[in-house]
Parts: C-alpha cells; sequence; structure tokens
C-alpha cells in the first residue's frame, strides 16, 4: 500500500492537477490555501495587466475543481474579445474540443486527461475539458502540438515527471494513513483535505530548473508568441485573457512586464470549497 500511496502521489504531479505552487517571490503567488474552522479553500489567481488601450488577464487554472468554479470562468470568459488557452495537442483534438461531434473529442483524450478523469471521479471534483465551455467563439488554442512538444522535450532530455519534480512538492509529506482511511470509506473530502495542503503549501515552489523546462518556460513562450500576434493583426481585441494552469502564472508574470504590461489588479477564484463538518468519522 505504500508503494500505491507514493505512486499515486506521483501521478497526482505527473498530471499537473494543481500547481499553483507557491513562487520564490511571496508576491507572484499564483496559488494560496485558506483555511478556517469548518472549511479550507484552494484559490487560484487572476491577474489584470494594461498596456495602452489593451487588457491582459491571466487566469490561473486548476485541471480539477468544483463545478462551481469552472461555471464562474466560463460567465468570466464571456467578456473577454479573446481568450488564449493551454493545451499540448495535434490540431485534430483542437478542432474536436472546439466543434465536438460524436465524442470525437473523448476519443482523442490524452493520457494525462485520462488520469484526471481517474482522480476527478475519486475526489468528487468536476474536471476542466468538459466543464469547461471550449466551443466560444473567442477561444484561441495557444500551446504547443503534441509533436512540437516530444520533439522540444527530446532536444533538452527533458521528461514530463522530471519537468514536474521541479515543483517542490514533498511526497513524504502525505499521511499515507489519512488516505488510506480515505479511500477504504470512499471519503472524497477527507482525501482533498490531505491533498490540497500538499499542493498549496509546497516549500520552494518552482525551482529555477522548472522555469527553465519545456513543460513551463517553452510552451509559455509559445503562448506569447501567438498572444502578440493576434493583439497586432487585430486592432479590436481590446480585452484579452491568458488561460493556463496556474504554475505558469509567475513566469507569465516576469515575461510581459518585461514587455511593458503594467500590473494593475489582482484578484482570487475559489477553485476547491472543502467543508470539513463532512468528514467520515470512521477509523
Amino acid at each position: 500500500m505504500c508503494d500505491q500511496l507514493k505512486a499515486f502521489g506521483k501521478c497526482l504531479i505527473l498530471g499537473f492537477l494543481l500547481l499553483p505552487a507557491i513562487a520564490e517571490e511571496a508576491e507572484l503567488d499564483a496559488g494560496r490555501l485558506i483555511e478556517e474552522e469548518d472549511s479550507q479553500t484552494l484559490q487560484t489567481a487572476l491577474w489584470s495587466y494594461q498596456k495602452d488601450d489593451i487588457t491582459l488577464d491571466l487566469i490561473g487554472a486548476v485541471h480539477i475543481a468544483d463545478a462551481a468554479y469552472y461555471d464562474e470562468l466560463n460567465t468570466r470568459f464571456k467578456e473577454y474579445d479573446a481568450i488564449f488557452y493551454e493545451m499540448v495537442a495535434d490540431p485534430p483534438t483542437i478542432k474536436a474540443l472546439q466543434n465536438p461531434k460524436k465524442g470525437q473529442a473523448r476519443k482523442n483524450a490524452s493520457d494525462l486527461n485520462k488520469l484526471y478523469s481517474l482522480y476527478q471521479t475519486m475526489m468528487g471534483l468536476s474536471l476542466q475539458t468538459t466543464d469547461i465551455d471550449y466551443t466560444q467563439s473567442n477561444f484561441i488554442h495557444a500551446d504547443m502540438t503534441q509533436r512540437e512538444f516530444e520533439r522540444a522535450q527530446n532536444e533538452a532530455g527533458e521528461t514530463i515527471m522530471s519537468a514536474a519534480m521541479g515543483a517542490g512538492l514533498d511526497l513524504s509529506e502525505i499521511d499515507q494513513g489519512l488516505v488510506m482511511r480515505a479511500m477504504m470509506t470512499g471519503d472524497s473530502t477527507l482525501l482533498k483535505t490531505e491533498l490540497i495542503g500538499l499542493l498549496a503549501s509546497a516549500d520552494d515552489g518552482l525551482g529555477a530548473e522548472a522555469h527553465q523546462s519545456v513543460l513551463l518556460n517553452t510552451r509559455n513562450d509559445t503562448c506569447l508568441s501567438i498572444v502578440k500576434k493576434a493583439l497586432k493583426k487585430d486592432p479590436e481585441l481590446k480585452k484579452a485573457a491568458i488561460f493556463y494552469g496556474a504554475a505558469h502564472l509567475p513566469d507569465f508574470h516576469r515575461k510581459i512586464t518585461k514587455s511593458g504590461w503594467t500590473l494593475t489588479t489582482r484578484e482570487w477564484v475559489n477553485a476547491w470549497k472543502i467543508n470539513l463538518k463532512k468528514i467520515t468519522n470512521t477509523h
């Protein structure tokens, strides 16, 4: 069981379920945990920037979260001229996602998406790829294709796991007895309380090695290149957003502020809301 729990923890990192890890600088935290007597709340950042007459928001994504989180984001997305979103996938997958036909999007689902689905069920949460409405006309794919990503990782001698381990998460902190109890009782709330703290309070956050990885750094560069071209091509785009995993936000912030964007406002969006009163008392 010990090995299974360690594998479970590694898969969580591999799947990049959350990764709103604490950044090196406190002001760049893209995720935080709010603890109250009867509840715990995982929040992700939404940072707004201004350059000339254009607004650009960075919206931190959590790939598995409460349904209410995705409902709120879907409502917010309608206010933008363009949403530049992440997904390492080839054109057929993106086409199926934005124009679903006969379950094609599920057929083209990646291995990571299958992991997300597994943990979504285990923890009683919702899945980003099914609850976010990618059919909205303002959605623009702004990421590497699967082939581009694999080629770049091979050239860098990088694997998804090696890049993920740069997140600074200590799997030894997992209370294996508690996780076992949660699995045996089917108590998804108990399972979430153990994982929420681990994933929201990494001691060192994303280190320099992770920031230089293909998984984070190169994909961010790809996204920003697409955003820059789109804004230049269409002068009517006055309000845009980058919708990427929360772990990407600190690097995005550093890069766009060097390009003349000014941070104007910060918000927090509730991703997980855990009612501690619902924890099973079975021992």
